[in-house]
């Protein structure tokens, strides 16, 4: 029995959010089912687009692809399913984009826009295009923000880019990091473990090298494989205990294929 991905992490959203992004704009919420409570936060929309047909794209607290199929649906839509159909139904979908490095996606419509929090707890939240909230699926309050309707929404603190650090700002990071270099590249990178090993094994930089130990050659390596990462998108591959969207040297087993990243998720 293959394992569950039971969390996507920000760079999996970044993939996600440029295949999103080409299946959704020009789409049209046609349909949107919301499953238990809103502790579950298990939504699915169904999408028509002119180009690639009718599909649905799946969300939970932690993770967002889309689908082929959906399951049998409630007889009867909550409260907060039928607000998101009064404000969404028959809308063009006019961009889909991550916010930053984040596990944040916002579907942007003329009069909406809909952001998707996969960070725990997770949360749905409808906006104006002014980032004003509707109504979220959620009431939450941190002590520095507040997720409530008529109240401007504000994001979490902002994690570090890897994407947009330079070669001098990332080899300072590594340096005066207080562990090894999977933990950098899995914590304050935000890769997770499987991508910081990964990462290290292009590299040729040994997991268990000390951050005040590593060589400025093996930060460089370190860094054009991870800025190299990127060319790589494209398709889906299925291991025994995840999926990636792109082929993992540090793995030895051969991964299933798959058209797209979705259809690995799905």
């Amino acid at each position: 029995m293959e394992e569950k991905k039971s969390e996507i992490t920000s760079l999996d959203l970044m993939f996600l959010a440029a295949e999103l992004r080409k299946k959704m704009v020009n789409g049209v919420f046609k349909k949107i089912y919301q499953y238990g409570s809103s502790k579950n936060k298990q939504l699915i929309f169904g999408i028509y687009h002119p180009e690639h047909g009718e599909y649905f794209l799946y969300v939970d607290s932690t993770k967002i692809f889309i689908t082929k199929k959906k399951e049998p649906v409630p007889q009867e839509p909550p409260s907060f399913c039928m607000f998101l159909r009064k404000y969404l139904m028959g809308k063009k979908i006019i961009n889909v984009t991550q916010h930053g490095f984040d596990r944040i996606i916002e579907i942007t419509t003329r009069e909406n826009i809909l952001i998707f929090e996969l960070i725990p707890p997770g949360n749905v939240i409808l906006c104006d295009t002014y980032y004003n909230i509707i109504m979220p699926l959620e009431v939450q309050t941190w002590k520095d923000r507040k997720i409530l309707p008529k109240v401007p929404y504000k994001y979490p603190p902002q994690p570090v880019n890897p994407f947009s650090l330079d070669l001098d700002s990332f080899n300072k990071m590594v340096k005066s990091f207080d562990s090894n270099v999977t933990a950098f590249l899995a914590r304050r990178m935000g890769f997770g473990r499987d991508y910081a090993r990964e990462f290290c094994a292009r590299a040729g930089v040994p997991e268990d090298r000390e951050c005040r130990d590593i060589t400025l050659d093996e930060t460089i390596k370190l860094h054009t494989v991870i800025n190299s990462i990127l060319k790589e998108a494209g398709k889906g591959y299925i291991y025994h205990d995840m999926v990636s969207p792109f082929i993992l040297k540090s793995k030895k087993e051969t991964p299933k294929e798959m058209e797209t990243f979705s259809d690995a998720l799905d």
